[in-house]
């Protein structure tokens, strides 16, 4: 798990935290940099490939609002530029950050200016970060921290007051406007021994009429204060602020929102300090930067050394999973492979065994019936034709012109799927009953499609040839019975025969062509004799 590094100075002394996601590993305190820089470095160095995110939490930050005109691209931070440097002059850290754009007489887009105006603190922490080459990853302010925390606890009130008790025993104050920061001040620590609730109580005054005076808070509305206080203060904070007038009060146990948020400390106190170190360790791309080019350059290095490991890892994931992935697919196909050739050894078992279980008896024996269901499924080619087409070449031997093919072969008992029956009429159209050509036959059967080639589109011509082949193969000892499935030209009757002979012609009239089938089965006693 990642670990990044959280640096929270303050005017006299700054906290180091070392976060893991919303736990809090260690926390240290950093005395005087003036003084203890050697030990403060000996500890930046143990945690040097670390990001590092700098809040800086001082009096010296100001906020200014401004409204620029609406422009984009190159112009926009030209723009931006010009406006800082007017705002801000000879001021080191500034940034600014986009509130949103209004549309009144021109679209204008409403800017909030920030910098920090104490530069010798600042500068002292950032070169003892620089010397000892520490990634930082983003410089920002408590009261940019706190305005994302409150987005991140939804705290969605109009004009909203944000009060907590600062460690250099001063009152941070932020001041939200629809949830967007227009005032963040940090008063001093009293000089007398002052109570914490008229501390509380001076400061809420004082800031309101402030909020009034220049006319941020509108007369009349509402300002919600929300105190952010330690376990164990909200009953004396309440009692004691209770008579504050157009004033909304709520209290914050900042254990309470720890707990919501999540963050694990272990044995250490929560206070302010860790809610600032948890919200800028986990969303600094959020927070405004401050940073200079000098720590920018620091950040793309140590960007682009992530990236490149990043790189590396998903280019190394992608060949393991391409290796697995062809190391499987070579697997797949080796299993596939053998699984074939066992099939095909079967097969070829089965039949042999077929062709010598195929004697000539009454009834065909199972194993053949077996072996034909298994070419079925291995084969759209039927096995043992060799003897009926043998027969049907011999018979047609004599006609050159006829060119044949086998369409389906039906062992001994089986039916043919190729062939249905349907009933045919006369010119009456009366139905006339005919015989199931689908029906088992004892001897094998073949069903044999014939062409006339060439053809001359004389059909009267291919009638006869397709009665004389049916004739000479009925003649045949070996043969039990022809039939004559599909006749050149299908008719029923003369007075059609022209009528069909057109309609043919027309639909193939590029090429005519005659096709008859023919129904042989055999005697049973032909299965198992030689030619």
């Amino acid at each position: 798990m990642s670990t990044h590094l959280v640096l929270v100075i303050f005017s006299r002394h700054a906290v180091l935290q070392s976060w893991q996601r919303s736990r809090l590993i260690q926390q240290w305190q950093l005395s005087d940099i003036e003084t203890n820089a050697a030990d403060i470095g000996a500890l930046l160095a143990e945690h040097k490939k670390a990001p590092l995110t700098v809040v800086v939490d001082i009096a010296d930050e100001e906020l200014r609002i401004a409204r620029v005109p609406k422009v984009v691209g190159s112009a926009r931070r030209a723009l931006l530029n010009r406006t800082l440097e007017q705002t801000f002059p000879a001021v080191r850290y500034r940034t600014v950050a986009s509130q949103g754009t209004f549309s009144d007489q021109r679209r204008e887009e409403q800017l909030l200016l920030l910098a920090i105006t104490q530069n010798q603190l600042l500068d002292q922490w950032l070169q003892l970060l620089v010397d000892h080459e520490m990634m930082i990853n983003c410089i920002t302010t408590a009261s940019l921290v706190f305005t994302e925390l409150a987005r991140r606890l939804r705290w969605r009130q109009q004009h909203q007051l944000l009060i907590y008790r600062h460690v250099d025993q001063g009152l941070r104050q932020l001041f939200l406007d629809k949830g967007q920061p227009k005032l963040s001040r940090l008063s001093p620590a009293p000089a007398e021994n002052v109570p914490l609730v008229e501390q509380y109580r001076a400061e809420a005054e004082a800031t309101r009429l402030y909020l009034n005076n220049s006319k941020a808070l509108p007369r009349g509305a509402t300002l919600t204060i929300n105190i952010l206080h330690r376990e164990g203060l909200e009953q004396a904070l309440r009692d004691g602020l209770d008579d504050l007038a157009a004033m909304d009060l709520q209290f914050s146990n900042i254990t309470a929102l720890a707990n919501q948020l999540g963050i694990k400390t272990g044995a250490i106190e929560i206070n302010a300090s860790l809610l600032i170190g948890w919200c800028a360790g986990n969303y600094p791309r959020r927070l405004a930067d401050f940073s200079t080019p000098q720590t920018r350059q620091l950040i793309q290095q140590f960007n682009r050394g992530q990236y490149f490991v990043k790189g590396a890892l998903i280019a190394t994931t992608a060949m393991v999973i391409w290796a697995a992935t062809e190391f499987f697919a070579v697997w797949e196909i080796s299993a596939r492979s053998a699984e074939q050739q066992n099939l095909l050894t079967r097969w070829q078992q089965l039949q042999q065994k077929a062709i010598d279980d195929s004697l000539p008896t009454d009834t065909a024996p199972v194993a053949m019936k077996q072996s034909f269901e298994l070419s079925r499924h291995f084969s759209q080619q039927r096995r043992f034709p060799q003897q009926a087409m043998q027969i049907v070449a011999n018979a047609v031997e004599n006609l050159p012109q006829l060119r044949f093919r086998l369409i389906e072969w039906a062992a001994p008992g089986a039916p043919l799927e190729s062939v249905s029956s349907s009933p045919r009429q006369d010119g009456n159209d009366f139905e006339l009953e005919e015989e199931n050509p689908n029906q088992p036959h004892a001897g094998e059967t073949v069903f044999v499609e014939f062409a006339i080639e060439p053809f001359d589109g004389d059909y009267l011509y291919a009638a006869q040839l397709a009665n004389h082949t049916t004739a000479v193969l009925d003649r045949d000892q070996r043969v039990s019975s022809v039939q004559l499935y599909r006749e050149p030209l299908e008719v029923d009757s003369a007075s059609t025969f022209s009528e069909k002979i057109e309609l043919n012609s027309s639909n193939n009239a590029s090429r005519p062509e005659a096709r008859f089938q023919l129904l042989v089965s055999l005697r049973p006693a032909s299965l198992g004799s030689a030619d």
